[in-house]
């Protein structure tokens, strides 16, 4: 993160009105970055003195992202940021394909002249933004990311799809991010993400349901896919190839 040393890292988040939810947004923001690393011990002294907040609200935080399944506790050892593997991978994916699908459905089925306006909108931002450049600019393409598949969903009329989703996609960002160091070094062969997502927004523009769902289901597999071929990276210890 770019911060001058004395800048409490919570400052950056001054769009929460509290400091519960902002002391909850970063740290997830930190497990799904890879600073803290699958497995690795959440020492609340610790977190407490980086973010410069009491135990207490850091405790709260954590067991908040506990029921996001981004952390876990344990009675004995404290909080871990939860173990990543393949096998929950290909859960997470199947889960976004299948709901997700569903939901770009119903968009299209009752979006409107805003949804559309929206989808293109998001897309146009995204398209804009470098992806891989340095670490600040990776985070910025990631919001920017999530809006766009936001965009394609939000005239589904189900706010429990839409939270679904939001869960989902945190998880799978967790899995990209794991392999950020190996694309910016070049280790995997290009990947037309920009075409992708214009086909898919394209099919939603045109209505074809069939089309988009399958596009939208197929941008998914490919991520899990390009991880999976992956598995040598060493946050993906243990049992990891389950």
């Amino acid at each position: 993160m770019n911060m001058k040393p004395t800048e409490n890292p919570l400052q950056q988040l001054g769009e929460f009105k509290s400091l519960s939810g902002a002391a909850v947004a970063l740290i997830r923001r930190r497990i799904i970055d890879g600073q803290y690393q699958p497995g690795s011990k959440l020492v609340i002294g610790n977190i407490s003195a980086e973010l410069d907040i009491s135990p207490g609200l850091v405790r709260e935080a954590l067991s908040r992202l506990v029921t996001e399944g981004l952390v876990t506790a344990h009675e004995q050892r404290g909080f871990r940021a939860s173990e990543v593997s393949l096998k929950e991978l290909q859960d997470i994916t199947a889960n976004r394909q299948m709901i997700e699908t569903h939901a770009l459905r119903l968009s299209i089925a009752n979006g409107d002249a805003e949804w559309e306006a929206g989808i293109i909108a998001a897309f146009h931002r995204l398209k804009r933004s470098p992806r891989l450049e340095d670490e600040g600019q990776t985070h910025a393409w990631s919001q920017l990311h999530y809006a766009f598949h936001r965009s394609l969903l939000m005239a589904c009329g189900s706010p429990w799809m839409l939270r679904f989703s939001d869960l989902l996609f945190d998880q799978s960002e967790r899995y990209r991010r794991l392999r950020f160091g190996y694309e910016l070094a070049g280790a995997t062969p290009a990947r037309d993400v920009d075409g992708e997502h214009q086909a898919i927004m394209d099919a939603a523009l045109a209505r074809d349901a069939d089309r988009a769902a399958a596009l939208l289901a197929q941008h998914y597999q490919h991520t899990a896919q390009r991880i999976i071929e992956q598995a040598d990276n060493p946050a993906f210890n243990g049992g990891s190839t389950r």
